[in-house]
């Protein structure tokens, strides 16, 4: 199963840092992160090269005129190609085995995921 995270956010570097912090702790990682920046910011930019890791593409798309959060969440939806997606603010903290449990549990019922 393919897990995409999406992160909505708006020129708030430092808080956008703490949530990657928290999806790269992660139990079991995510197979791409979208982060979709509303407002463009050479800060958040900075931030997102920070986290690297071989098994994770990371997507970055700035948009040209801010969208709103609603917006902005759909638009980043569009880069999505996994069977499960995270959506997250740039101000959320995970626990470490939120994707683990989820995943985990989707998995259980072939209802769920075909």
């Amino acid at each position: 199963m393919k897990i995409s995270c999406v992160i909505a956010t708006c020129n708030r570097p430092k808080l956008l840092e703490i949530q990657l912090g928290s999806i790269f702790n992660q139990s079991r990682l995510p197979d791409e992160i979208i982060i979709c920046e509303d407002l463009p910011s050479t800060e958040n930019q900075t931030t997102v090269s920070k986290f690297t890791n071989p098994n994770i593409q990371i997507t970055y798309v700035e948009n040209e005129k801010t969208l709103g959060m609603v917006k902005n969440f759909n638009k980043a939806l569009g880069y999505c190609t996994g069977d499960l997606i995270f959506l997250c603010d740039d101000d959320d903290i995970w626990f470490e085995n939120k994707i683990e449990k989820i995943s985990d549990q989707m998995k259980l019922d072939e209802n769920i995921i075909a």
